[in-house]
Order: C-alpha cells, then structure tokens, then sequence
C-alpha cells in the first residue's frame, strides 16, 4: 500500500491509494477510545508539528458509523489544524474494544509504562470475555444435562486459550516485572495507574509509593507475632533441621498428597514475615493459603484442577503466572513422580516420562528466576523403582535442576512421613521380603542466585 498524505488544506492533497476521504467534524472517537491515554503536552506540541509538516500520513481506521477506532490523535490534530478532510479506512473487527486496545498498543510514542497499562486492560479484558463464555457453557450444560437430552455437549461460547500477560508483554517489548509493577498499582490506587497510563510517573516509581502505603498499613494493623498466631494452632517454632509433623485437617481439603500445614507454618515461620507474598503453583487442598491467611501473609494459589473458588487454574509448563512476580517465596509441592499417578490423572506432570518430568521443574526453575521470585522452598520425596532403577529420581536430581537454573540451595530440612500412617500389615510385609518403605521427605531453601 503507497503512502497517503493529507496536509493543511483539502486542496493540497496526495492519494496514492483508494481510500475514502470524510470531513473530519463527521468523525468521532469511538466510545471505548476513552481507554487510550493523551499524549504528554510536549509530545502533543511535538505531534502537531509533525503534522503541519507531513500532514496526515496514515489513513484513520474507523467504523461504518464514524466511529474511529484508531488514528484518535490524528484526528484531534487535524481538527486543531483546520484540516477539512482526512483519509479514513472502514474495517470491521469482530470486537472494537479489543481492536482499539490493539492498536494503541503499538504506538511508537507510548512510554514502557503506558504500553504495559495497554496490555493490561486488552488481557483482562479478554479474560472476562472467556469467563463470561465459560459461564455460559456451563449453563449450557446444565441445560443440556436438565434436558436429558445427553450426557455431554461441547456448548457455544467465545473461546480463548489466552496467553499469559507476560507473553502479551513480550510480544510488545514489555518486561514481566513492569507488568506485575502496573498490574499492582493498578488494584492497589486506580489513581496512580491512571497516571502510570498518562505518562505522569514512572510504573517504578508509583509501585514503589503503593508497596510504602501498604506497609505502613501493615504496621498500623498491629498484627500478632508469629509466634502467638502458631501457639494458637497448637505449634510452635522448631530450629533444627529435622522436623516430626502431622496431619491437621484444619487446613486445606482433602486432596491426593495433602501436605501437613506444620510444614508451611514451620517455613513461613523461618524463611518470611507477615506480609510476603507467597506463590503455591502446585496448590492441591489448598493447604499453603489457609496456612499464609492466619500467618498474615499473602497467598496466589495455582492448579492444573483447582480444587477450589481460591486457587486459580493455571499450568506451570505454561509459564510462571504474572501475578506472582516478585514473590518472597514459592511454596512448590509437586507430585513424587509415579508415586500418585493415577490419583492425579493424565494432564498430571505425574504422568510424563522421567526426562520431561525433569524438565518441568529445570523450566519451573527459570521461569521463576526470570519473574524475580526471591526463594523457592522445595518439598519432595525421592521416587524408587526396584524393577526398573533408571527410572528412580532422588532429591539431588531436583536440586541440580535448580542449581542450573541460577538457585542456591541454602538448607535441607528432613521432614518425614509419620510412621503411624504405615498399617501395621505394610510393615510385616516388607520386613518379609527385606525391602525398605520410603519415609524419607525433604524440604530443600533455595535462594536466587546473585547473577
């Protein structure tokens, strides 16, 4: 397509394409255009010099009902300038909102901050989308299931396997860590992101005035000590390198490999403060939140099959989620290879051949130095086959995964299976054959690396 240029005035004009001129007091923006912040006051003055020069080179893209969807500071100019007619594009797009968030994403006059702002709204606006059709499916479904009609249906809805933020981010030159920097302003003070979305402040510098605000709150709270709040559930801190815990059903559901909440309290305890921000990936019953929610920490929880309302539905061989950037530490409780395979199903990482279940965790491991995530606390049983000895994973393996990856591991905490839950059938059974039951259970502190 050849360059078109409109200038001053209407009469002298260059049109090397077949595009249709409209007078410009018959367009407006788009309603949804209101999300596209201004330009700066200089880079507005810059702009319209740009256009006295130049004229308009780039057709305006609107609607068949006048509404531009891109090209709003272009118009604001030419109406500024006196410009009688402009070249205009009719298109279509199945869903302006999206289209106009599109667009104004490649602006090259957007600041890093405000192209972030961009990819933020164009993604949730894509996810409430998908929840919406999600929730229509299911209607559907039920309708379906109400009706008799069969058992099963694939329902109608708009679908989307959406990428992470941080692959939108990306795709646009936006680091993860000014995503997560926005995307936190922008929950914690719709004031500061509006900003952010001007250009009148830096994602940094407005991340840093909402994490100030938000530990002074925490101070004023006058929360109990760790201490107290454990004594309350019936522990207390334990500084050796063995720990003996139990099962406490007050916490979490019941779930294949349900982790005894000791074990979090005890690494909470030691390893943050009230506060941090914890990441479960693998989240289970969710026992890791109920945990972090009465030690007054902050707590995503993520699973291939949530369990429940709190844990979010995420993948982590899709990436590390964007909400968890910056995390004090990830609480990981994968599955122990085949030890539970059936239990958790096929779209388990239980189910994967030894060297790609491997893989996960040297991905995982990069992943989550690449989003700032500052420790990482392991929890892992080593898996034996007496049948078949090259399919045996023991914690060194995961270790060296980590090490690779840029960690450093800082402690080995043994917690072992109680033997009381070891029937006493079991027990006979295997001092009969003089074989070994696998009690052993490693907690091993990772922390990122100084590179």
């Amino acid at each position: 397509m050849g360059k078109i240029v409109v200038r001053n005035s209407a009469q002298n004009l260059t049109v090397l394409d077949e595009i249709e001129l409209r007078r410009v007091q018959d367009l407006a923006p788009h309603p949804e255009s209101r999300r596209i912040p201004d330009m700066a006051p200089g880079e507005w003055k810059s702009f319209l010099e740009d256009v006295k020069k130049r004229g308009i080179v780039e057709p305006i893209e609107i609607t068949d009902k006048n509404e531009i969807l891109d090209g709003k500071h272009r118009w604001k100019a030419a109406k500024e300038l006196g410009i009688e007619k402009i070249p205009v594009r009719v298109v279509s797009p199945p869903d302006p909102i999206e289209y106009i968030l599109s667009a104004a994403i490649e602006r090259r006059h957007l600041t890093e901050g405000q192209r972030a702002a961009l990819v933020l709204e164009r993604e949730e606006y894509l996810q409430s989308l998908k929840k919406e059709a999600d929730e229509r499916k299911k209607a559907s479904l039920k309708q379906y299931k109400n009706d008799q009609k069969c058992s099963s249906v694939s329902a109608p809805g708009h679908s989307r396997k959406g990428k992470t933020f941080e692959h939108a981010g990306k795709a646009v030159g936006v680091s993860a860590r000014t995503l997560y920097r926005v995307q936190t302003v922008k929950r914690a003070s719709p004031e500061l992101f509006e900003k952010v979305k001007k250009g009148e402040i830096a994602p940094k510098k407005a991340y840093s005035i909402v994490s100030s605000s938000q530990k002074r709150t925490q101070l004023e709270q006058n929360l109990d000590s760790d201490k107290a709040i454990m004594a309350k559930f019936g522990y207390s801190p334990k500084p050796f390198d063995v720990w003996s815990v139990r099962t406490d059903e007050r916490f979490g559901k019941e779930w294949p490999g349900r982790i005894p909440a000791e074990i979090v309290f005890q690494t909470l305890y030691f390893f943050t403060k009230q506060g941090d921000l914890i990441v479960d990936p693998m989240a289970g019953g969710g026992v890791t939140g109920d945990v972090c929610k009465v030690m007054n920490r902050r707590c995503l929880m993520y699973d291939i099959s949530p369990s429940r309302e709190d844990i979010k539905k995420h993948d982590i061989r899709d990436g590390f989620p964007l909400e968890g950037a910056g995390a004090e530490l990830v609480f990981l409780d994968p599955p122990y290879y085949k030890k539970l395979e059936k239990e958790y199903g096929l779209e388990s990482i239980s189910s994967l051949p030894r060297a790609e279940y491997l893989a996960v965790f040297r991905k995982f491991a990069r992943d989550a130095v690449e989003s700032g995530v500052k420790k990482v606390a392991l929890l892992m049983s080593d898996y034996t086959d007496e049948t078949n000895p090259q399919e045996n994973i023991f914690i060194w393996h995961y270790v060296r995964e980590f090490e690779e990856a840029g960690w450093i591991p800082i402690r080995h905490i043994m917690v072992p299976l109680s033997t009381q839950q070891v029937h006493p059938d079991i027990v006979n059974k295997f001092v009969a054959s003089r074989r070994l039951a696998r009690l052993s259970r490693s907690l091993v502190m990772f922390v990122r690396g100084s590179s």
